[in-house]
C-alpha cells in the first residue's frame, strides 16, 4: 500500500507523544488494516525507534554538513531528504556501513540507536547527533487465515496479549533510547543536541519534501495526522 510511505516522511512524528497519537489513532489503525486485501492482518504498531546521525565528523548546523557523504538506503524519500539537508546520499548495504565509516568512505549514517549500538557504530562514528528526523514503527502482522482459524476465545487471548505486549515493547524502546544515550555519553561518545534554531532548520527542510510524494501519500492523509495532533493538544 503506497500510503504506508507516510512513515518514511521526515519529522512526521517529532517526539514520543506524536508517535503514540498517530500509531494508536484513526490513521494508524486504518493503515494497520491496509494489507488485509492480501491476507495479512495488521495487529498494531510496535517500535524500531528514532533515527539519529552517527558521524565520524561532528556537525551542529545544516551548513556544517553540506556535501558530506552520508550512507543512505535505496528509499526515494530517504535520498530526497538527505539531499534536502545538503548532504550527499551514498546508498550502500547495511553490512558495508561499519567498514565505510571506518575507512572514511562516508562521513556518517542515520540509524536507530539500538541497531547502532548492536553494530558498535560508536567505535567508528563517535559523534551522535540527536536529529530525530525519522521514527520507524513496525507493523506486527499475522496471517488472516491463521487468525480466522482460531476459536473466538483463543482469538481474544491472542489479541489481548498482543495489545499488552505492544505497550510494553514501545515503552521499553522509548525508555531504552534515553538510557542508551546517557550510557554512550558516559563512555565518551560526543552526544550533540541541536539548538532549537538548528533543529527547526532541519525540520523545515525535511517537511518541504512531503509534497514531492503526494501521489503515494495524499495531503489529506497527512492533514488527518496533523488534525489528530491538534485534537490531542499538540501543535507540530
Amino acid at each position: 500500500d503506497p500510503k504506508l510511505m507516510i512513515f518514511d516522511l521526515p519529522y512526521l512524528m517529532p517526539d514520543y507523544d506524536a508517535v503514540n497519537i498517530l500509531l494508536d489513532g484513526k490513521v494508524g489503525k486504518e493503515l494497520s488494516r491496509s494489507l488485509e486485501k492480501i491476507g495479512i492482518k495488521g495487529m498494531g504498531w510496535i517500535a524500531l525507534g528514532t533515527r539519529f546521525y552517527w558521524m565520524n565528523k561532528p556537525f551542529h548546523t545544516m551548513a556544517e554538513v553540506k556535501s558530506m557523504k552520508i550512507r543512505a538506503t535505496a528509499s526515494k524519500v530517504h535520498i530526497s531528504m538527505t539531499k534536502a539537508f545538503g548532504m550527499n546520499p551514498t546508498p550502500m548495504a547495511w553490512s558495508e556501513t561499519f567498514t565505510a565509516l571506518q575507512q572514511g568512505t562516508v562521513a556518517g549514517v542515520d540509524v536507530d540507536i539500538h541497531s547502532a549500538v548492536s553494530a558498535n557504530l560508536h567505535e567508528v562514528a563517535p559523534h551522535l547527533v540527536l536529529s530525530g528526523h525519522f521514527y520507524t514503527p513496525h507493523l506486527f502482522m499475522a496471517s488472516a487465515k491463521f487468525m480466522d482459524s482460531l476459536s473466538p476465545e483463543d482469538r481474544k487471548i491472542f489479541e489481548e496479549t498482543f495489545a499488552e505486549v505492544q505497550k510494553i515493547q514501545r515503552s521499553a524502546i522509548h525508555t531504552g533510547e534515553q538510557k542508551l544515550i546517557e550510557k554512550l555519553r558516559a563512555q565518551g561518545v560526543d552526544v550533540i543536541e541541536l539548538s532549537p534554531e538548528a533543529r527547526a532548520e532541519f525540520m523545515n527542510a525535511g517537511k518541504a519534501i512531503w509534497k514531492d510524494f503526494d501521489k503515494q501519500v495524499p495531503p489529506s492523509l497527512i492533514q488527518q495526522v496533523l488534525d489528530g495532533y491538534k485534537a490531542a493538544g499538540k501543535n507540530y
